[in-house]
């Protein structure tokens, strides 16, 4: 991408900013590094089990359910997850880069971690009902 920006392919975009097309390439060489690592990660990215919810995604420990003050199912764009608002939020931080560019979506309305099965093997139905058995009756209305 960066290289294309440049102008270093055969299609024409030569910017009227190159630096752009410079720091394309770091960023989008980062991304497929980063892709490339999570496509071969066989480890758990989200467990629900009796002690709590654990996401990989946003740090290496796990919120015990009774720091989760409720779970609320959302869309966006058809991409669906689930929205956990913690008690005290600020004991269990996001580690994760993933985590830290989430602790906006508590302004936005989207709890303090979300919950989404993209890039797993699982259905997200799957993840509703995870949650449903653990903690029956936690699950909010929908927020969309």
């Amino acid at each position: 991408m960066g290289g294309w920006l440049l102008g270093f392919t055969d299609g024409k975009p030569k910017p009227p900013f190159p630096w752009a097309g410079w720091l394309a390439i770091p960023f989008f060489g980062s991304c497929a590094v980063i892709l490339a690592l999570r496509l071969f990660d066989r480890e758990p990215q989200i467990i629900i089990d009796s002690d709590g919810v654990f996401s990989k995604h946003w740090s290496s420990s796990k919120v015990p359910w009774s720091e989760i003050a409720t779970i609320a199912p959302a869309t966006v764009s058809r991409q669906q997850f689930l929205c956990c608002f913690l008690v005290r939020p600020e004991r269990y931080p996001a580690e994760s880069l993933l985590g830290r560019a989430m602790r906006s979506n508590r302004a936005l309305g989207f709890g303090d971690l979300a919950l989404s099965v993209t890039g797993t093997n699982r259905q997200f139905h799957e993840l509703v009902a995870a949650v449903d058995a653990f903690r029956p009756g936690m699950l909010a209305a929908p927020t969309d």
